[in-house]
């Protein structure tokens, strides 16, 4: 089970991604622990960050992941979102082939999320967008965000996009798979989703809602209509005016019948926890840089 997604709103990014790490013993998926699959990266004057949601094979992405690391702090990257969409393919077709490991592990899905840095780009307005979100039942919206672009065609926060990378080898499958404009969402993990899926979780963020309860409800929606793709904490993060991503923690009841989807979430002490349905904490940022990576004999697959 993997999950990770992505949603491009009006002055916002929301960005969600499961924790699972799994590996195959006797052809079954066994659970071998927890990681982020969130991963903020920084530029060379650590001040611009680029987030970056992962799924597929753990050696592989770390890979990746470091060879993203270094170029944005070296500045070979450029961390404005726009230039970073004009520039990826090239730079991951050209570092993949250094992998050192089997070719058959070259294999994940990436979802970028960022802002530009030009300092007065401000988020287009995508009528067509919003009303294919809506769909046929379109009614009242409760967000003065999405009047404002109606009105004047663009909104007061920064030039937002997501786009997502995809990587199979097996499948011949190395290249980008789309850019996402304002209204829209990507996804990737063990289930696709299918349009009229999307178009729920558009509407469903379409309204306002109360800042505090923010999280809470988020989890809960997502937890509602794909618990089947989720597993362990979700790591929640929103890109605003800031530019940044912000982590979000929540904490789910634990009262009553135990159940796998009652985890909780918390950024702490410079770090990222999971709480898992018995209290234990995880911290899942450890996970991702120091879980054992795959092997011929101990695959994992996040």
């Amino acid at each position: 089970m993997t999950f990770i997604l992505g949603i491009n709103l009006t002055d916002k990014i929301y960005l969600a991604a499961d924790s699972l790490v799994t590996k195959i013993v006797d052809g079954k998926p066994q659970t071998a622990g927890y990681c982020l699959k969130l991963i903020p990266m920084t530029d060379k004057e650590n001040k611009h960050v680029v987030a970056v949601l992962f799924a597929g094979n753990k050696s592989f992405i770390n890979f990746i992941f470091g060879k993203l690391a270094t170029s944005l702090d070296a500045g070979e990257l450029d961390s404005d979102i726009n230039s970073l969409i004009g520039s990826i393919d090239q730079f991951l077709k050209t570092i993949a082939p250094d992998y050192p490991g089997p070719h058959r592990h070259k294999r994940c899905k990436m979802i970028f999320a960022g802002c530009s840095k030009i300092p007065n780009a401000v988020k287009r307005f995508r009528m067509d967008n919003l009303s294919d979100a809506l769909g046929p039942e379109a009614g009242h919206i409760d967000d003065a965000h999405a009047v404002q672009g109606i009105q004047l065609g663009f909104i007061n926060a920064p030039d937002q996009k997501i786009f997502s990378y995809e990587i199979d080898a097996d499948r011949s499958i190395f290249g980008p798979v789309g850019v996402g404009e304002m209204y829209s969402v990507m996804y990737g993990g063990s289930k696709k989703l299918e349009p009229e899926q999307r178009r729920l979780v558009l509407r469903h963020f379409l309204s306002r809602r109360e800042v505090g309860m923010e999280a809470e409800d988020i989890i809960n929606f997502l937890r509602k209509q794909f618990s089947d793709t989720i597993g362990g904490a979700v790591a929640l993060a929103c890109i605003d005016y800031r530019r940044r991503p912000i982590f979000m923690g929540y904490n789910i009841d634990r009262s009553g019948k135990l159940h796998h989807t009652n985890w909780s979430f918390m950024p702490k002490n410079d770090t990222y926890v999971g709480i898992d349905p018995e209290g234990k904490e995880h911290d899942l940022a450890w996970g991702f840089y120091n879980l054992p990576a795959a092997s011929e004999e101990n695959n994992l697959e996040m």
